[in-house]
């Protein structure tokens, strides 16, 4: 447990730092995986928020940044989302949203959001369900759009370096 708050704590520091525009790592990492790695510190960060851990315990920023990372995909930060939601932690309430936010956790394969999903369901109405499944659907639809085009384009960039001869930045 202390190596986790360890780690957690380095992280929410670079992605502080990161997001200052102060970050001198002297890792080189490709945009792609940078942005990989900064989706999940932006969850780390949320998790000390709600613990205040190394951070000043905060239900609004912790929403924040959970939300910021569950909208890019991640499955743990997109049941966080759903459990501010449906306990009004750092936002308002919101069943429909809780139950949408546990649906696409579920769909990622997240073995708690579907009991949860389940559990809220059962206080929701047939009509809140389906919109909440409606509202996950469309929300996967544009990611899945948004992940096909950054592949898209990383892979063009790939092909564009080779036809010039050149290794992509960020390749040893």
């Amino acid at each position: 447990m202390a190596e986790a708050m360890r780690v957690f704590q380095a992280e929410a520091k670079l992605i502080q730092a990161e997001a200052n525009g102060k970050f001198t790592g002297n890792v080189k990492l490709d945009k792609w995986d940078k942005k990989t790695r900064q989706v999940r510190q932006q969850h780390n960060l949320a998790v000390l928020y709600t613990m205040g851990v190394g951070v000043p315990l905060d239900f609004r920023s912790a929403y924040k940044w959970f939300k910021i990372a569950a909208d890019e995909g991640l499955p743990e930060a997109q049941l966080n989302v759903g459990i501010a939601l449906q306990s009004g932690m750092g936002v308002k309430k919101d069943y429909v949203g809780a139950y949408k936010y546990y649906t696409l956790a579920a769909a990622r394969g997240l073995p708690t959001a579907a009991p949860a999903r389940d559990n809220l369901a059962q206080f929701l109405s047939q009509f809140q369900i389906r919109a909440g499944q409606r509202m996950a659907q469309g929300f996967k639809h544009r990611l899945d759009a948004k992940q096909r085009y950054e592949l898209e384009r990383k892979q063009a960039e790939v092909e564009l370096y080779e036809a010039l001869g050149r290794k992509p930045p960020g390749s040893n």
